[in-house]
């Protein structure tokens, strides 16, 4: 408000400076084309001398013009702030009058004028100190005029400020504003008394102007409105270089409208809102990971993956590298069955992945009630998902129930049964399909009863070609016929056509895939290759299954139960049952140490 104040008395002086300028100019202009007209350089010494005092008298009545504007603007600023229950205030101020106060303001106006005069009579040195006793004299009744001025004012204040009672603040901002209105009244009032007295302090000299001679008349009149505007001119713009200083230097002041009180908790942290958003925000975020999880995961996790896409889910079967290594921890070992550690349906035949294998077998034989398939093919999308150990389990699986079973490596270029089962490669299905051996001399006995292994033989350089021939085909009529279950390690669909071919011949086909590897696109594109030719793929074999991965800690130990982890249908993994004696293939005890 105080910055807003200065601003608006510095907007007014600018204007006038401006409109003050411009006259100054104008005269002297005037005066100058008037002087070169008539030939006249300047006026005598008692003309100038007249000229310059109504000049100056002129200047000092246009000054106390612009502060008398300039305070009835500032009486009108304080008249808006007053508050609006004291709307009478304004009213009463305006009417209030003191004859005394204005006595003494037209006193002293006289006064002020009778100095300057005085001062501007006597210009030269002559009598200096005469005029200095006649001028400390006017000062000295000045000064005792002011003293019994302000002693009137302060008196005429406290008679119209009473206490308001209520808030201190309030009562003495408003007789802050009171008083403001009060001084710019009697300022209003001073400055018309001083214009008043330098208005007939003029007219007294105009009378002794007007007996100049002639023809310096119009000489005469331009240099005092000359002098006139230059002085005022002069005025103005110091008195508009000292408030826009002001206007810079005034930071202003500030009010206390309500004082602040000391809080009885703290504004922050808010533990109840924080734990509420803390909540939202977790089951939001754990919604939406879960769902990013669930349809950005292209990868097969459980057999529930692969029902959702419309497979027929065969038993899961467990991570047989971390069975093999807990069995061996818990200090359960194989007997020297001859055969690698990961045919465990041979060397942990109580485990509960054996039993996986078990179930697999299970399910495929009940899969088509009536006409049981004779000859199966095994294969996977990709390298890597465990085909070749899933074939001689489920071998040695369905040659445990007294089936007569044979197990043929057809994958002509890595093949892996005779290094699962560790007997030599030697001659194979290679020679056999291309004349160079007979099935007699072929085909090995392993150590499994009732299961025969045709080894891959040497590696063709066109195995498609081979195993697509015509003696393939007849060797696969020919052995359904010797055989009650021909089981075909065949190479990965989306690496070589060798398993499309061979799914022409055989009665259907099992897709082995890898539990968080295989990608359900693959596996979709291999059984669409398969079923493209006329192959039937009778199941998928989830290999490498691990509960805890796929369902999480709350559902580990129902998920391993559930899926033949926990304990094996026949006992403990690797031990005999609790409360039942192991016993060997005839139906006898089994000998203890």
């Amino acid at each position: 408000m105080s910055r807003n104040k200065t601003r608006s008395f510095r907007e007014f002086l600018e204007s006038q400076a401006s409109d003050k300028k411009k006259a100054l100019e104008e005269t002297e202009g005037t005066l100058k084309d008037y002087m070169e007209q008539q030939g006249i350089v300047s006026l005598d010494d008692e003309s100038k001398r007249l000229i310059d005092q109504l000049a100056s008298l002129e200047a000092q009545r246009d000054a106390a013009d612009i502060s008398l504007k300039e305070m009835q603007n500032a009486l009108e600023n304080y008249q808006q702030q007053l508050p609006q229950q004291e709307t009478n205030v304004a009213r009463v101020v305006g009417e209030a009058s003191d004859t005394y106060i204005k006595q003494m303001q037209e006193q002293m106006a006289r006064l002020e004028v009778q100095r300057d005069m005085t001062v501007v009579q006597n210009p030269g040195s002559a009598g200096r100190d005469i005029l200095n006793e006649k001028v400390k004299e006017i000062d000295q009744q000045l000064a005792a005029l002011r003293m019994k001025l302000q002693k009137r004012t302060d008196d005429f204040l406290r008679t119209l400020t009473p206490s308001q009672g209520g808030s201190e603040d309030a009562a003495g901002y408003l007789k802050s504003v009171k008083q403001k209105i009060i001084e710019s009244e009697i300022g209003v009032q001073s400055l018309l008394a001083k214009k008043r007295a330098l208005s007939e302090a003029i007219a007294e000299y105009e009378k002794k102007f007007d007996r100049i001679p002639a023809k310096s008349v119009q000489l005469a009149r331009l240099q005092r409105q000359r002098l006139s505007n230059e002085k005022l001119f002069l005025m103005v713009e110091e008195k508009y270089n000292e408030t826009n200083i002001t206007e810079q230097s005034n930071i202003g002041y500030i009010e206390i409208m309500e004082r602040a009180g000391v809080p009885y908790k703290p504004s922050s942290p808010k533990p109840f809102i924080n734990l509420m958003l803390g909540i939202v925000l977790g089951l939001t975020l754990g919604i939406v990971a879960a769902f990013v999880k669930e349809y950005m995961d292209v990868r097969v996790q459980t057999p529930e993956d692969l029902k959702r896409r419309g497979f027929t889910p065969l038993s899961p079967i467990m991570d047989i590298d971390e069975e093999i290594a807990r069995l061996g921890e818990q200090k359960i070992t194989a007997r020297d069955t001859g055969v690698d550690a990961h045919l465990v349906t041979v060397s942990f035949p109580f485990s509960s992945i054996a039993e996986s294998y078990r179930q697999m077998r299970t399910n495929l034989q009940f899969a088509k009630v009536g006409s049981p398939a004779r000859t199966l093919m095994l294969t996977s999308p990709t390298q890597g998902d465990g085909k070749s150990t899933t074939a001689s389990n489920l071998a040695v699986a369905f040659a445990q129930t007294g089936k007569r079973v044979l197990l043929v490596d057809a994958d002509l270029r890595r093949p892996m049964q005779h290094s699962i089962f560790r007997i030599e490669q030697g001659a194979g299905l290679t020679e056999l399909l291309t004349g160079k051996a007979i099935l007699e001399r072929v085909i090995r006995h392993t150590n499994v009863e009732n299961l025969d292994l045709l080894p891959s033989g040497d590696i063709p350089p066109n195995p498609a070609e081979v195993l697509g021939s015509d003696e393939m085909r007849s060797f696969v009529t020919e052995t359904a016929k010797r055989y009650e279950l021909v089981l075909f390690d065949t190479s990965p669909v989306m690496v070589v056509t060798d398993p499309t071919v061979i799914s022409t011949m055989t009665d259907g086909a099992i897709m082995v895939v890898s539990s968080g590897a295989t990608r359900i696109q693959d596996l979709e594109q291999a059984v669409e290759l398969l079923e493209g030719v006329g192959g039937k793929v009778v199941g998928v074999v989830l290999n490498n299954f691990d509960p805890h991965r796929a369902y999480g800690v709350p559902f580990r130990r129902s998920a391993r139960v559930r899926y033949g982890a926990e304990k094996s249908y026949y006992g403990r993994p690797g031990g005999e049952g609790k409360g039942e004696k192991a016993k060997t293939r005839d139906g006898k005890p089994k000998a203890t140490a």
